[in-house]
């Protein structure tokens, strides 16, 4: 079930603060993008101001967050910020990755579940939606690049991404 229009928003909103909040708290300069940048939600800086790093911010409270097709592909220097919000008040969870991880993880997901058969039987249809899960283990294949694909994106994949703060730090 997805969220209105508004709680999404809301969630999304909420999502960015926390991102904000967290690389203050590590010294970083970090701001808000305008609405409707592309690409990106917020800007990080050091405090010499002398790199600038984009970073996407993606919130969710299931275990699966919704990406497009855009997402596809990489972009120099550009970081993702995954953030799992449970409905339960527990603690937060970030996962925080390059794009050009992203752009492999999405890309080959979907090349995928376009060749498994819909529950009515028939081969998915194309659609500009993605999805990055925490466990991809609903895809079949026996294709060998999806095999090696799954093989290393099952339950605990996004583990090596989780409080990955040191990427956007090194980054600058």
């Amino acid at each position: 079930m997805s969220l209105p229009k508004t709680q999404s928003t809301w969630l999304a909103s909420a999502g960015e603060h926390l991102v904000l909040s967290h690389l203050l708290r590590r010294g970083l300069i970090a701001s808000i993008a305008p609405p409707n940048t592309e690409h990106y939600d917020i800007v990080v800086t050091n405090k010499v101001g002398g790199r600038f790093i984009p970073v996407q911010v993606k919130t969710a409270t299931r275990d699966s967050w919704i990406l497009s097709e855009k997402n596809e592909i990489a972009h120099k220097g550009l970081i993702y910020i995954f953030i799992y919000l449970s409905e339960d008040n527990d603690p937060e969870e970030f996962y925080i990755m390059p794009s050009k991880k992203v752009a492999e993880v999405t890309k080959m997901s979907y090349e995928i579940w376009l060749e498994m058969l819909g529950q009515s039987g028939v081969l998915h249809k194309k659609t500009s939606i993605r999805v990055l899960k925490r466990d991809h283990a609903y895809l079949k294949s026996k294709v060998r690049k999806h095999v090696k694909f799954l093989v290393n994106h099952k339950t605990g994949w996004l583990e090596d991404y989780k409080n990955n703060w040191e990427l956007v730090i090194d980054l600058l």
